[in-house]
């Protein structure tokens, strides 16, 4: 089942319920990016943004001033304690009275620092995807490893350019095996390999891709080259 009968997201990627994880080093242009997308999704859907790293207001500034949102059916949200409760309970009453359709959380790496049990983390997000049939996207930074289980691992190298060793991206298995979908991001620029501005999203897990990039514009973000979002 596709959000918004399969909806085109930004007109070149799609999304399914469940979870879908998007990776990039730290300042490549995550957080602006998944801004981005949900102000997309929020065209058609309920979107939460659950922020550990950004204040509010700044985020809202940037979708108003550099995006030109009026954040209709996107809501903002920093406040930290609903990743206290070992049972997330609170959590999932808040997505399930404000009826949210996606939920993005920015990001997975700081948010572990929150979490003492990360694989129950996963587990409710599973469950939630599933009751609630909505879709939860995770920003995380490349190089972490998001499981508990260090020792079953899955590697995924394939697709990325072959001199970019740096975006051998390795997860724990059952954290993979959750994901319905898997992104990394890749801005050449970023790392001096050229000038490029292209901002590149590489579809690493998806039944309907080809391993094929997905080629913006960094300007479409309003990202320089060293962005600290």
């Amino acid at each position: 089942m596709y959000i918004c009968a399969k909806l085109i997201i930004m007109h070149r990627i799609t999304l399914s319920n469940g979870i879908v994880a998007i990776g990039g080093h730290k300042g490549i242009g995550k957080t602006r990016f998944a801004l981005k997308l949900a102000q997309h999704v929020s065209s058609c859907k309920n979107v939460l943004f659950f922020s550990t790293h950004h204040y509010k207001e700044q985020l809202e500034l940037i979708l108003k001033q550099d995006f030109k949102s009026d954040l209709t059916n996107l809501y903002i949200e920093t406040n930290l304690e609903y990743l206290y409760s070992s049972d997330f309970i609170r959590l999932y009453r808040f997505i399930e009275d404000n009826q949210f359709n996606v939920i993005v959380f920015d990001d997975l790496t700081l948010i572990k620092h929150y979490i003492s049990n990360q694989k129950l983390f996963i587990e409710f997000l599973n469950f939630m995807c599933e009751k609630l049939q909505c879709t939860v996207i995770l920003i995380l930074d490349i190089s972490s490893i998001p499981d508990d289980n260090m020792n079953d691992t899955y590697e995924i190298i394939s697709s990325l350019p072959a001199n970019l060793s740096m975006f051998n991206l390795v997860y724990g298995s059952s954290f993979m095996q959750a994901c319905k979908e898997v992104y990394a991001i890749h801005r050449p620029n970023f790392y001096d390999i050229s000038e490029s501005t292209n901002f590149e999203i590489h579809p690493l897990k998806n039944s309907e891709c080809n391993h094929t990039p997905i080629i913006f514009d960094c300007l479409d973000f309003g990202i320089k080259k060293y962005s600290k979002l």
